[in-house]
C-alpha cells in the first residue's frame, strides 16, 4: 500500500541522515505522460534537511527503489541562510 511505502520511505530519509520537516500526501493522480503499463501515481511531497550531499545519496538510494516511479528535487530557500542544505522531493510512488 502506498502507506506502507511512504513509512519505509521516511525510514530511508532518516538512514541517509535526513532531518524530514515535513511529508504532504498530495492523493493519486493520472501521469501527464504514459511511457508504459502505468498510467497514475500517488504523490508525495517531502520536505526535509540535510548536509550537503545528502540529495545524491538520496537520488541514488530510490533509483534502486522498484516502488519509485519518479522523483524530482528542488532547493528551497534558505529561512536562515544557513549551510544546511533543503530539499523537497517528490516521489511518485506505484
Amino acid at each position: 500500500s502506498a502507506r506502507e511505502i511512504i513509512e519505509a520511505l521516511e525510514k530511508d530519509f532518516k538512514a541517509e541522515g535526513a532531518a524530514l520537516e515535513q511529508v504532504q500526501k498530495m492523493d493519486t493522480h493520472e501521469f501527464s505522460y504514459v511511457a508504459g503499463k502505468l498510467s497514475s501515481g500517488y504523490y508525495v511531497n517531502f520536505i526535509f534537511e540535510g548536509e550537503p550531499g545528502i540529495t545524491k545519496k538520496l537520488k541514488e538510494r530510490f533509483d534502486l527503489n522498484e516502488a519509485i516511479y519518479q522523483h524530482h528535487y528542488k532547493r528551497l530557500k534558505d529561512k536562515a541562510k544557513s549551510k544546511v542544505s533543503k530539499a523537497k522531493k517528490v516521489a511518485k510512488v506505484a
